[in-house]
C-alpha cells in the first residue's frame, strides 16, 4: 500500500507545479525521396503522444510548434513509400530531424501505443506486437472486432456463432485478455464463452495487440495480451481553418445476408473539435455448407459522440457512447429441437481524456464510467428474461510522464476502479458484488547506445464484498488480494533494421464472482454452471524472445515464448446432468500450467507491386500435474498470401488484390473431455481500389471467403460438436469521406 501512497503524492504534486514550462520548442525539417532526393509534399507527420500531426508543403518542408519538452516518437507516411519513425529527445533546444523516404510498397510495423507507457517503433518494443492500421482494417473489418483480429499470429477468435468472437492470444482469452477501447479498459461481462467485447466495428481507426502478460500497465487480467481499440483523434483545425467533413460506410457479407452501415461527422472550429457517429447491422441466419443453423441471427444499433478542445498546453475530450445488440444462440438440434433462446445487451460508456503539458513533466488522465445489461431469454416468445444482469464500473487512471533524467526516462501512474454486479431476476447465476481496485506503477526506459533497457514494477489491491445470497447458499463476506508485477526488457539494436529482444514479466488474476460463487442455468452457454468458493488468484510468469527485421523491402518477426500460470482456472464437465433445465454441469478448478509458443511472419516484396506475406503460429499448454492439454487451445496455422498492388488501372486508382491461403492443422492435443477436430484449408480472394466521386473518392473492397465452399470445424468454435463453420461468404465494403464545409 506504501507503494501505491507513493506514486499518488507524486502525482499530486505534479499537478501542482506551474504550467509554464521552462522550455517551449519545435521540431522541423525537409523529407526528400531517397532515390531521386526530390522534395516529398503531402507526407503526413504525426505526434501520436501529442495526438498532433502536419504534412510537408511543395517544399518537403514541415514544422511543429508550441512543443513541450520530452521524448517523442514520430511516424512519417506517404502512399507509396515506407512508413518512417524517428524517436528525438527535446529538452533545450529546438530539433530538426530530416528524413529520406524509400518507395516501398509494404506495409511496414509503425508507431505503437499499447506496449509501453510512452508511443515507440516497433524495433524498440520489448513485447511482441502487431498493429493494424487505417488502410489495413478498411480490407479486414469483420462482423466483429474479433474476427477482424483472427489473422494475426498468435491471435484466435473463440466464436457463438456469426455474432459473437472472442479474442484469443496465445492460447487465453475472456477474462486473461484485457480490451481497451477508446482509452477505457472494457467492462463488460466477459467471463463466459458466448460473451464478446461490446464494441462497434466502425468505431476503430487502428487496432493493437500485445502478446504476453500486459499486468504491469494493465493490472490484474491481462495475462494473455492486450486488444487495444483506438478510435479516431479529437479534430483539429489546420492553420485555424474551420472544417466539418462527413464519411458514410457500407458493408455487405452474403453468408447470412448481413448488413451494415456507419455515418460519421467530424470537424473542428477554433479551439473546439467534435465527432458523432452512428451505425446499425443485422444478420439472418449462419450458413454452413451442411445447411443452416437456426436461430443465429444478430443485430446492432450504436451511436456515438465526442467533444473537446486543444490549448498549447495540450487537449481536454469527453465521448459517450451506446453499443445495443440482440444475439440468438443457436443450440445443438439434437439435445435441445427448435430451442430459440437469445440476448440482448446494451453497453453506455463515458469517457474522459485529458493531455496537459508541465514544468518536468506531461500528464495523461483518463476517466471513464459504464453501464452493461445482459438479458437472456430462454424463447423468442418470452416476454421477460430469465437472467439479468448489470454491471456498473467507474474508473480513473492517471500517467505523469517525466522529462529525461539523463539516459533514464519513463512514466509514473496511478489507478482507481469500481465496479457493482447486481442480478436483478429471481434466477441467481451470481450473487450481487462490488469489486475495488487501487494500483500504482513505475515504468522506467534506459537507452545506452544501441541497447535499451525497460521495466518496472505495479502493486495492485483489490477488494471484492459478496452480498448475502440464500438462493445460492452464500453468506455476506468480503475479500481482498493485492500482488506485485514486475517487467523487465531489453531491446538490442544489432543494425539500423535490425533487433533482438527479450523480456521478462509477471502477471496475476483474481478469481471472478462468477468463477467462485456461481451456481445455476446459464442459457447462454447451454450449462449449469458451478463455481468453487476456495479459487486462488493466478500468476504468471512469463519470458519471451524475438528477432525482428524492419526495412523497405522485407519485414519478419519471429517470437519464442513460455507462460506458467500457476492456479489457473478452467471449467470442465462432470458428467452430471441438471435434471431440472437437462443441461450438463461444468464445475470450475484450478491447476498449475504452462503454455508455450511461436510465432512468425515474413512479408516481402518481390517486385515493383507484388509481394507475399507468410505467416503462422503454435501454442501448446498442458496440465503440469496431469500432463494433459488445456481446453480450447487453437490448432497450429499458417497463412500464406500474395498480392499486387498498382497505382493505377484505367478509371480505378490505388488497385490491389489478394490471394489468401489459410491452413489449419488437425487438433489432437486436447482435455479428455474434448472433441479432436481435423485439420482444414480455407482459400480466400479479394481486391481493392478507388473510384473519383466527384471532389471525392469512393473506396471499395470486394472480397470471397472460403471461395470452396469448404465444410470444416474449428476447434474454438463453441458449436464444433454438432454445427460447422460457415460456409462461402462473399463480402463488399465501401467507403466515401467528403468535404461538408
Amino acid at each position: 500500500m506504501k507503494f501505491i501512497l507513493t506514486i499518488l503524492t507524486l502525482c499530486s504534486f505534479s499537478l501542482n507545479v506551474s504550467s509554464e514550462s521552462r522550455f517551449i520548442g519545435r521540431i522541423f525539417g525537409t523529407i526528400i525521396d531517397a532515390e531521386t532526393l526530390e522534395p516529398l509534399a503531402g507526407v503526413n507527420i504525426y505526434l501520436p503522444a501529442l495526438r498532433r500531426g502536419t504534412t510537408t508543403d511543395l517544399h518537403g518542408r514541415y514544422e511543429l510548434n508550441d512543443l513541450h519538452e520530452g521524448i517523442y516518437t514520430l511516424r512519417f507516411t506517404f502512399v507509396g513509400y515506407a512508413t518512417a519513425t524517428h524517436t528525438v529527445s527535446l529538452i533545450d533546444r529546438d530539433v530538426e530531424i530530416n528524413m529520406a523516404l524509400q518507395a516501398s510498397i509494404l506495409q511496414l510495423p509503425s508507431i505503437t501505443v499499447t506496449g509501453k507507457p510512452q508511443a515507440t517503433d516497433i524495433l524498440s518494443t520489448v513485447q511482441s506486437t502487431d498493429v493494424l492500421e487505417e488502410h489495413e482494417l478498411a480490407k479486414l473489418r469483420g462482423q466483429t472486432i474479433g474476427a477482424t483480429l483472427e489473422n494475426l499470429p498468435g491471435v484466435s477468435i473463440l466464436t457463438t456463432g456469426n455474432g459473437i468472437a472472442k479474442p484469443v492470444i496465445r492460447g487465453l482469452s475472456s477474462q486473461r485478455v484485457v480490451t481497451i477501447s477508446d482509452g477505457i479498459r472494457q467492462e463488460g461481462q466477459q467471463w463466459a464463452d458466448e460473451h464478446g467485447p461490446e464494441i462497434d466495428v466502425f468505431e476503430a481507426e487502428k487496432i493493437e495487440v500485445v502478446r504476453g502478460p500486459g499486468s504491469l500497465l494493465y493490472g490484474s487480467d491481462a495475462l494473455g495480451g492486450v486488444v487495444n481499440v483506438i478510435h479516431p483523434d479529437l479534430p483539429r483545425t489546420i492553420s485555424g481553418t474551420p472544417f466539418l467533413e462527413s464519411t458514410l460506410g457500407l458493408n455487405a457479407f452474403s453468408n447470412n445476408s448481413h448488413l451494415g452501415g456507419n455515418f460519421g461527422l467530424k470537424g473542428a472550429t477554433g479551439w473546439w473539435g467534435y465527432r458523432a457517429s452512428i451505425s446499425t447491422r443485422s444478420g439472418g441466419n449462419v450458413q454452413t455448407p451442411s445447411g443452416e443453423l437456426n436461430n443465429s441471427a444478430a443485430s446492432e444499433l450504436n451511436g456515438s459522440g465526442t467533444v473537446g478542445f486543444y490549448q498549447p498546453w495540450g487537449f481536454v475530450s469527453t465521448t459517450a457512447s451506446r453499443f445495443s445488440t440482440r444475439l440468438e444462440i443457436h443450440e445443438d438440434p439434437n439435445e435441445h429441437p427448435g430451442a430459440t433462446p437469445f440476448q440482448k445487451v446494451q453497453h453506455d460508456k463515458i469517457a474522459f481524456h485529458s493531455n496537459v503539458a508541465l514544468e518536468g513533466m506531461r500528464l495523461e488522465g483518463t476517466g471513464g464510467w459504464q453501464r452493461n445489461s445482459r438479458r437472456e431469454f430462454e424463447e423468442k416468445s418470452a416476454a421477460e428474461p430469465e437472467l439479468e444482469l448489470v454491471t456498473t464500473t467507474s474508473s480513473f487512471d492517471l500517467k505523469g510522464h517525466h522529462r529525461p533524467l539523463g539516459p533514464v526516462f519513463g512514466t509514473v501512474g496511478a489507478s482507481v476502479l469500481s465496479q457493482n454486479v447486481q442480478s436483478l431476476r429471481e434466477e441467481k447465476l451470481v450473487p450481487d458484488s462490488k469489486t475495488t481496485d487501487l494500483a500504482g506503477f513505475l515504468y522506467e526506459e534506459v537507452v545506452l547506445g544501441t541497447i535499451s533497457f525497460s521495466g518496472g514494477l505495479r502493486y495492485d489491491h483489490r477488494s471484492m464484498t459478496i452480498e448475502e445470497s440464500p438462493d445460492l447458499g452464500i453468506i455476506a463476506q468480503n475479500r481482498s488480494y493485492e500482488a506485485v508485477s514486475a517487467s523487465l526488457g531489453v531491446a538490442i539494436r544489432v543494425e539500423n533494421d535490425l533487433a533482438l529482444v527479450g523480456n521478462i514479466a509477471t502477471g496475476w488474476r483474481t478469481p471472478t464472482p462468477f468463477e467462485l460463487f456461481a451456481d445455476g442455468v446459464h442459457e447462454g452457454t447451454a450449462s449449469y454452471e458451478r463455481g468453487d468458493a476456495a479459487l486462488m488468484p493466478e500468476r504468471s510468469r512469463s519470458i519471451d524472445v524475438g528477432l525482428r527485421y524492419v526495412s523497405p523491402d522485407l519485414v519478419t518477426q519471429l517470437t519464442i515464448y513460455t507462460n506458467s500460470i500457476a492456479h489457473f482456472i478452467y471449467s470442465s464437465p462432470t458428467g452430471l446432468v441438471d435434471s431440472a433445465s437437462t443441461f450438463p454441469v461444468f464445475q470450475f478448478s484450478q491447476a498449475d500450467t504452462r503454455f508455450q509458443g511461436l510465432e512468425a511472419s515474413v512479408n516481402m516484396q518481390v517486385a515493383p507491386s507484388w509481394q507475399i506475406r507468410v505467416s503462422g503460429d503454435v501454442v501448446t499448454a498442458r496440465n503440469n500435474s496431469t500432463g494433459e492439454a488445456i481446453p480450447l487451445i487453437p490448432a497450429h496455422k499458417l497463412i500464406l498470401e500474395s498480392q499486387i498492388d498498382a497505382e493505377s488501372w484505367g478509371p480505378l486508382e490505388h488497385l490491389h488484390g489478394n490471394v489468401k491461403i489459410r491452413l489449419v492443422a488437425k487438433q489432437n492435443r486436447i482435455a479428455p473431455t474434448e472433441a479432436r477436430t481435423p485439420g482444414y484449408a480455407l482459400l480466400d480472394c479479394s481486391v481493392g481500389f478507388q473510384v473519383p466521386f466527384g471532389q471525392n473518392r469512393l473506396m471499395v473492397h470486394l472480397g470471397v471467403e472460403n471461395i470452396l465452399d469448404r465444410a470444416y470445424a474449428d476447434h474454438l468454435n463453441r458449436f464444433k460438436a454438432f454445427a460447422l463453420n460457415p460456409g462461402r461468404n462473399i463480402t463488399a465494403r465501401v467507403s466515401l469521406p467528403f468535404m461538408v464545409l
